[in-house]
């Protein structure tokens, strides 16, 4: 003490002399102090001060915390729900709302946490609400300025198609040019590109008349009605504008075959190259058309046993639904003891083999074998590491891998009583479907409205687009990337209202007869399109983001040298990697702003925040969960792919009309791919916002007749088994403080735990006999 006063004296005097020199400096260092000062008073009554949160209850329990961090706290800080609810095992010792911990009976406490863990910036934890029975409440329409922006743009596209219409033709994509660049079967003389226009209407074929020897003249390519035939006469009037655009003078153009003529698609080509390629073609295609005749008669033979192996596939995913409920938790232990004991066995043989190779290898004294035998035992001891670690991480993790499995059980029972939610994924898939047809169309007509150049004297061209026809080409691959990404959070948001609704019913037997997935898709609809619209406009962004750059490494690597090369790849890989982690970061967070918005019906911006806190407070429970998860669907998808295709192929291997087998199995195949993929994407989300509902019914309810949960049974299961669990630590630990002859006193603040505690809360605690713990003891006011 002495030393801290010579100090606070010298400091003094410091700045006394400071303060002659320069006295503004100083000042300023004065204010920044005082601000330090603040901030850490405001920060020790805010956080570090105020009530800590456990593990399992977060909301309700809290541990006081000291007046100052370097103070001792005792390991068995914590604070009782109520006086009433600890059987009288606090006692008022000040009259001011202050209860001392006192007597032998067991105090009911819900969890503990190191008071230094302060877990309030993952977000605020959620409160009890007695109006809130999930997503069935009243609602709004969400993102209005997002959802007029959408539909404004979808004007821009309509009005892009139809300027694409207008000016488009698509008879400039496929119709051949004649040597001044005339269409075929187009009037051109309307066409300003074109300096000698003629009105080739009528005269689909393009042919070249005139020929010096076997050499033909292409500098003769006309269009004709007719193939022509030899000594026959072609005769057509045009204008030529090459002198004066706008006083054109008459041209006639006059030629005679000198070969026989025959039509090869487009084109009249010579007739013996005709009957030659023809001859080829039809070898070709009669060997082809053979092939396939044989496989297409293959496919008709058999498409009773493939109708019946694709109902199988559907019946399969039902099945694994179903199994999963029942077997889940059998299927996941049975993996991880038999990756366990699979390690451990291929540890063993390592070892057994290295110390074999060492013995051979001092026997017979080879320096060769003893480096081998050393480098396996090394290989054998880090094989022994990983096992152990494993062992223990296991250990560590099983209770959230109980919870990951009761989650992905609840969510098969989700999807058993809304068999109809998996078609969701299917009208997606149409409407999607739908959108590419359309977008090629339009595409086709904008790039068929620039400008034909002839590439020489050959009927081949290319096509040139000025500035707006190239704005309006990337206006609309936008906007087909902002759409597809629209319809796919659509589904997202339909999924997960359904299942939401579902988890929010405290009678789930009867949700079979309730119409959730109706309602969820006239909620999506009615309230949410702004909301989709949004998080839809944000992974679009990125998606175009990444097109262009990989545009621009296109056209830089044209005029480039190897090392420019090598440069130029190695920077667009960079970027590229970044902005797939960075999309990859931003599909999370919007699947799960989804549920949000399912759940509660806010905007974007305030459900993506509340699912990514969410998901924060709960990173190791989500991470195993998706590992368990993953790991099931995965065996879902197998057991139908594999199934499907093993009763196709034991049903037609049997029928003589076919020639292969093969055919119809890999058909199956696809198709059951193609069903399991979409079924278990279904239960994929399904499996998220169960677990998103789990969380936010646990931290809103305690399961008391007041905040009753939502939760199954199998849940509740959990909850009670967790809150036992903590309950005995926290027993533990008050015995251990009792038998150090310390009473502690806590601040109750009324009997509300949640709230938060008066200002500048302490620890105050004094030494006391195991008598005077007893003698203590009242009954609470």
């Amino acid at each position: 003490k002495k030393k801290k006063k010579k100090k606070r004296k010298r400091r003094k005097r410091k700045r006394k002399r400071q303060d002659r020199i320069s006295k503004p400096r100083v000042q300023r260092k004065r204010r920044k102090r005082r601000r330090r000062r603040r901030r850490r008073r405001t920060n020790q009554h805010s956080v570090r001060r105020s009530v800590c949160v456990c593990f399992a209850f977060p909301s309700r329990v809290q541990a006081i915390m000291p007046r100052r961090r370097n103070e001792d706290i005792p390991p068995s800080a914590f604070a009782i729900e109520a006086p009433e609810a600890a059987g009288a095992a606090a006692s008022d010792t000040t009259g001011s709302g202050q209860y001392m911990l006192t007597g032998e009976t067991d105090v009911e406490l819900k969890g503990l946490r190191h008071p230094y863990d302060i877990p309030s910036r993952a977000g605020k934890k959620l409160e009890f609400d007695a109006q809130f029975k999930g997503p069935r409440g009243n609602r709004k329409c969400r993102d209005l300025l997002m959802l007029l922006l959408f539909l404004i743009f979808w004007g821009g596209m309509i009005a892009v198609a139809a300027l694409g219409i207008r000016e488009g033709d698509l008879n400039r994509l496929v119709r051949p040019l004649d040597v001044h660049g005339n269409l075929c079967a187009v009037d051109n003389t309307n066409r300003e590109d074109v300096e000698i226009r003629f009105n080739y209407e009528r005269r689909n074929f393009l042919a070249w008349p005139v020929a010096t020897g076997r050499i033909i003249d292409v500098e003769t390519s006309i269009c004709v009605s007719t193939c022509p035939q030899q000594g026959e006469d072609i005769s057509i009037t045009g204008l030529d504008y090459s002198a004066d655009e706008h006083n054109p003078t008459p041209i006639t153009l006059n030629y005679t075959t000198s070969y026989d003529t025959k039509r090869f698609i487009f084109f009249c080509m010579p007739a013996k190259g005709v009957d030659v390629a023809r001859e080829a073609i039809n070898k070709a295609v009669s060997r082809g058309s053979e092939v396939l005749n044989r496989l297409f008669g293959d496919l008709s033979q058999t498409s009773r046993e493939m109708a019946g192996s694709v109902v199988l596939a559907v019946v399969l995913a039902f099945f694994w639904v179903i199994f999963i409920r029942i077997f889940a938790r059998l299927v996941i232990w049975m993996t991880i003891l038999g990756t366990l004991a699979f390690m451990s066995s291929l540890t063993g043989l390592v070892l057994k083999k290295a110390s074999d190779m060492q013995e051979e290898g001092d026997d017979l004294e080879l320096d060769a074998e003893k480096d081998n035998a050393k480098a396996l035992e090394i290989f054998g001891y880090v094989l022994l590491g990983i096992t152990v670690l494993l062992f223990f991480l296991i250990l560590w993790f099983r209770r959230r891998i109980d919870l990951a499995v009761r989650v992905v059980q609840e969510a098969g029972h989700s999807l058993t009583d809304m068999p109809s939610l998996v078609i969701t994924p299917y009208i997606i898939g149409a409407l999607v479907f739908v959108l590419a047809i359309y977008w090629i169309i339009i595409a086709l007509y904008i790039v068929s409205a620039g400008d034909i150049q002839q590439i020489g004297t050959t009927p081949t061209r290319k096509i040139s687009l000025d500035a707006d026809l190239r704005r309006a080409v990337i206006f609309h691959f936008f906007g087909l990337l902002w759409t597809v990404e629209f319809f796919l959070a659509l589904g997202y948001l339909v999924i997960a209202g359904a299942v939401a609704a579902w988890y929010f019913t405290m009678e789930k037997k009867r949700s079979i007869l309730r119409p959730y997935v109706i309602q969820s898709w006239y909620r999506a609809v009615r309230y949410h399109l702004g909301s989709l619209a949004f998080g839809a406009l944000l992974l679009a962004i990125l998606g175009f983001t990444r097109e262009v750059l990989k545009h621009i490494k296109k056209k830089t690597q044209q005029t480039q040298g190897k090392l420019a090369k090598c440069l130029t790849s190695a920077l667009y890989c960079c970027f590229d990697c970044c902005l797939k982690c960075v999309e990859r970061f931003l599909r999370y967070v919007n699947r799960h702003a989804y549920i949000q918005i399912a759940i509660h019906g806010k905007g974007y911006c305030a459900s993506a925040a509340a699912g990514f806190w969410l998901v924060v407070r709960n990173a190791l429970r989500i991470a195993i969960l998706h590992l368990v998860g993953d790991f099931l669907l995965f065996l879902g998808k197998l057991v139908v792919v594999s199934g499907a295709s093993l009763l196709c192929f034991a049903l037609v291997r049997e029928n003589n009309d076919i020639s292969s087998p093969i055919l119809p199995v890999v058909v199956v195949m696809f198709a059951s791919y193609a069903i399991a993929r979409g079924f278990f994407a279904v239960y994929d989300m399904a499996i998220d916002t169960v677990f998103q509902c789990f969380c936010e019914d646990s931290e809103r309810n305690d399961g008391s007749a007041e905040r009753p949960f939502f939760m199954t049974k199998s849940l509740r299961e959990f909850v009670s088994s967790e809150a036992k669990r903590r309950m005995k630590q926290a027993q533990k630990e008050q015995r251990a403080a009792r038998m150090q002859g310390c009473s502690f006193i806590h601040t109750l603040n009324g009997g509300n735990i949640a709230q938060r505690v008066p200002q500048r809360p302490r620890l105050a605690y004094r030494q006391t006999s195991p008598q005077d713990l007893h003698t203590q003891h009242q009954e609470p006011p």
